[in-house]
């Protein structure tokens, strides 16, 4: 009589009563789906499929439960649950049940199933990170071991991936900051704008990422009778400390300091360009439109209302106390590890927390201004699908390269040693973590016997030098079948690569010092100093115990070609101060070659030296086929218009 009634009430509205089907194919799915949970999440997943007398509609269930395992998979939230029924007439319905995390689909036979996308939009729409399940309580000691390490590993890489956002729009806001104090508007260009965009799905995506790991762990935390109460304490702590800390910084830097750009004009109230380009309904364009990236209004509006959920407050609070009276013990033998590596970081995100502080107040101005200017409302879902395709660095599709074989053997024929070289590739997700068209430089080697000929000031060969012939044994080394030709700073550090896998992309642009043969091999040999040497995600210039990739060639012809002469004068180009770091995007580094183009002749005043560096070179990608090969004025011309792209 109970079952009875709980399936009247939850299938009111169907024409025929529903039952749990029996159908074999059916249970088969919802115990993959189950596994599917346990193996990805470690965490419990029970799924049931009502269906009418006879099993009527199995086809429409299975369909839907594969609707359901996509959802799953790119939810940011956690599910527990889920009931499937196919009724015999009605609407297809959708909803969460917040307290238990089930989700309840209803379509009718002869229908099309729910899709994924709506699924998840009615997750992202009902979820209350304050819910009390103690989903735990049931779990095998290995299952919960699992999800602990699972969680604790996570929130490590969600902080990791929170922070090189956070920096790289730092240096974004930087380069905006450079323009309005030397001649041109603070504006961002159409690529930046997409960086800017991108960075902020991820950011949205991870934050509330780190909210639910919060609160999976939240009420485990709190419970005495729960054994692992000390290592789920540690996962709540270290989610609540990311998302404060992060929430806080992403904020600072695209809301705070909008005065800065225009403090005496009459539009002195305007935010800045991050903040317009985040906060507009203009749709994100390029790479991410033939994804199918929808509208982003609001979308600042939506971190703003986070920064001001007070119950959240509320709850770091008891968690910062139950923290101080309970951080002491034994360490659990079989999450050693985990434990260490986040006990690790936790005193330095207090700290950097309280240089990235972003204050209550200002959080409540800014969204009561953004509401009177404009009160459109995004659902976060339109975020979440989005990002999704954006998760991992990895290319989008797999297109061959606009640089052909034959051209790159063209361009190869025409290069010479200590060139410096600009790419991109299209539909990379690296290309959407830095500022500017051109997101990446690297320096020109070639035949091992051209450039180790070069001669040194007094007169030493290349091939005599030390450190060169330390480093010819990694660069006698094949690369994938083919020979070593550049040096470059890429993720895996700075390392030789070949010409195909460094060179052959979508676009390339290629610079030659105007330097006598003894300054181009000192820079040689200066780059070959840092071989080995790890990427530096701080994108600092100041440290060279870590390498990125602009910091490679700032470091071998700096002392030449003066990058840092636009610290004295702002209009030139190069090195610019990201929040006390000095860096140079690569873009940055095109228009300081364009500015030299029009401003030939050296500055002392300022250490500006002429103009040093040259276009040889462009291969633009025009269309789907081959790149378009420029030389000359046709070159400088082309490049004058990527660094606006």
């Amino acid at each position: 009589m109970r079952v009875t009634l709980l399936l009247l009430l939850l299938l009111t509205g169907c024409a025929a009563p529903l039952s749990k089907t029996q159908s074999p194919a059916v249970l088969a799915e919802t115990k993959a789906l189950a596994a599917f949970a346990r193996d990805g999440w470690h965490l419990p997943f029970k799924v049931t499929v009502f269906l009418p007398a006879g099993d009527e509609g199995e086809d429409l269930a299975l369909e839907q439960l594969a609707e359901l395992r996509r959802a799953y998979g790119d939810s940011p939230f956690d599910l527990y649950a889920a009931h499937v029924s196919v009724v015999t007439e009605g609407e297809p319905e959708v909803s969460l049940e917040a307290d238990e995390l089930r989700l309840d689909v209803k379509i009718p036979l002869g229908g099309a199933p729910l899709s994924a996308e709506a699924l998840l939009e009615a997750v992202c729409e009902d979820y209350e990170w304050k819910r009390s399940a103690r989903w735990y309580a049931n779990e095998a000691e290995e299952d919960l071991v699992a999800a602990l390490q699972r969680d604790l590993g996570k929130l490590c890489r969600l902080q990791d991936g929170l922070a090189l956002d956070c920096r790289r729009l730092e240096l974004l806001a930087a380069t905006l900051q450079a323009r309005a104090k030397g001649d041109e508007p603070p504006l961002l260009w159409p690529s930046e704008a997409e960086f800017a965009r991108t960075a902020q799905y991820r950011a949205t995506f991870a934050i509330n990422r780190v909210l639910n790991t919060l609160a999976r762990w939240r009420v485990a935390a709190e419970d005495s009778s729960f054994k692992r109460q000390r290592e789920a304490l540690t996962v709540a702590y270290h989610a609540r400390l990311i998302h404060e800390v992060y929430l806080d910084w992403f904020l600072d830097v695209v809301v705070g300091g909008r005065t800065k750009l225009k403090i005496w004009k009459k539009d002195w109230w305007s935010r800045n360009s991050l903040y317009r380009a985040l906060d507009t309904p203009a749709p994100l364009q390029g790479v991410g439109g033939k994804l199918g990236i929808p509208t982003l209004s609001g979308g600042i509006r939506t971190l703003l209302s986070l920064r001001l959920d007070f119950s959240l407050r509320g709850c770091f609070s008891d968690l910062d106390q139950a923290w101080n009276k309970q951080r002491s013990g034994s360490t659990d033998d079989a999450l050693r590890s985990e434990l260490a590596v986040t006990t690790s970081r936790l005193e330095r995100l207090r700290s950097l927390g309280k240089e990235k502080h972003f204050d209550s107040f200002t959080a409540f101005k800014e969204l009561w201004d953004a509401r009177i200017k404009d009160t459109v409302k995004v659902p976060f879902y339109g975020l979440v699908k989005s990002v999704a395709e954006f998760l991992g660095d990895t290319r989008i599709r797999h297109p061959d390269p606009a640089v052909s074989t034959a051209q790159l053997a063209a361009l190869e024929s025409s290069l010479r040693p200590g060139d410096v070289i600009l790419v991109r590739q299209e539909l990379y997700l690296s290309n959407a973590f830095l500022p500017g068209f051109w997101p990446h430089a690297l320096i020109y080697l070639g035949p091992t016997k051209d450039w180790t000929r070069l001669k040194l000031a007094d007169g030493t060969p290349l091939s005599d030098d030390p450190v060169v012939r330390a480093a010819l044994p990694e660069y006698a080394k094949s690369i994938e079948g083919d020979p070593a030709r550049v040096i470059e700073a890429i993720s895996e550090g700075v390392v030789f690569n070949s010409l195909e896998r460094a060179v052959q992309k979508d676009y390339v642009v290629v610079f030659r010092p105007e330097l006598a043969e003894a300054e181009v091999a000192s820079a040689i040999r200066r780059a070959l100093l840092f071989l080995g040497r790890p990427y530096d995600f701080d994108f600092d210039f100041a440290t060279d115990d870590r390498i990125v990739c602009t910091e490679l060639v700032y470091r071998a012809y700096d002392s030449q070609l003066k990058f840092s002469a636009g610290a004295r004068d702002p209009q030139v180009p190069g090195v610019v101060a990201v929040m006390g770091r000095q860096t140079m995007p690569a873009n940055d580094l095109a228009r300081l070659v364009l500015y030299m183009a029009r401003h030939p002749s050296p500055n002392p005043k300022t250490g500006y030296p002429g103009q040093r560096l040259r276009v040889v070179s462009l291969l633009d990608r025009t269309g789907p086929g081959t790149a378009e090969f420029l030389t000359g004025a046709a070159a400088k011309a082309r490049l004058e218009e990527s660094v606006k792209r």
